[in-house]
């Protein structure tokens, strides 16, 4: 080893000390020291502490949680007659009170509108059905947010997480069931003939013909 490479090799732990000293990590470049760090330490504190600050200023990704104070307030009176029927404006709270976790019926009741109303409305109007399907839809996905948002930190939750999905599968759409009864017909014909060309295979048969090979 000439003096010049026991030299070098001197200086790469010193140099790489003092930079991990100053909050970075080392990269080495075609054997050599870089002079930039990976991510330093203080940079990446400084960038979390700006994230938070971003999240709290309103100015960084949007809360999913629906404040109570947005919600419409409850109707305590309603009108003794025939039902009103669901304005634009009612159906649009009617679904944001679904998509906090009320039922049809509570929804309805805070409202001062008769449960059979909605279910009138929504049967003639295939839209708002659908809209009050997708409101019921966040409403239960909600809970599942916040368990996998502190499955991320918390080893209870992440464990609870995966139980849970185990034991309570997404349900399936109609179009899902149909791929998967196809793949399963696709599986058992595979399996019968696979089963099939054994036999002969056992009792000296052709496959093609189901002759007996002489």
């Amino acid at each position: 080893m000439t003096r010049c490479e026991q030299k070098k090799n001197e200086m790469i732990p010193a140099a790489a000390g003092e930079l991990a000293d100053r909050g970075g990590v080392t990269i080495l470049e075609g054997g050599e020291l870089g002079s930039a760090s990976v991510f330093p330490v203080s940079h990446a504190r400084e960038s979390g502490e700006f994230r938070n600050d971003l999240a709290k200023s309103g100015a960084g990704e949007a809360d999913d949680s629906q404040p109570l104070d947005q919600l419409p307030r409850a109707v305590l009176t309603t009108r003794r007659g025939r039902p009103a029927a669901l304005t634009p404006q009612l159906q649009e709270q009617l679904c944001l009170l679904l998509s906090v976790g009320l039922t049809r019926r509570q929804a309805a009741a805070h409202l001062g509108v008769d449960h059979t109303t909605l279910s009138h409305t929504a049967a003639r109007d295939a839209e708002f059905a659908a809209d009050l399907k997708r409101a019921e839809e966040i409403a239960s996905g909600r809970p599942l947010l916040a368990i996998f948002e502190a499955s991320r930190k918390n080893w209870r939750a992440a464990v609870w997480l995966v139980e849970h999905r185990r034991l309570h599968p997404p349900a399936l759409t109609p179009e899902e069931k149909a791929e998967r009864h196809k793949e399963e017909l696709e599986d058992a014909r595979r399996t019968g003939a696979i089963a099939l060309a054994a036999s002969n295979a056992a009792w000296g048969r052709d496959s093609s013909s189901g002759k007996k090979k002489k």
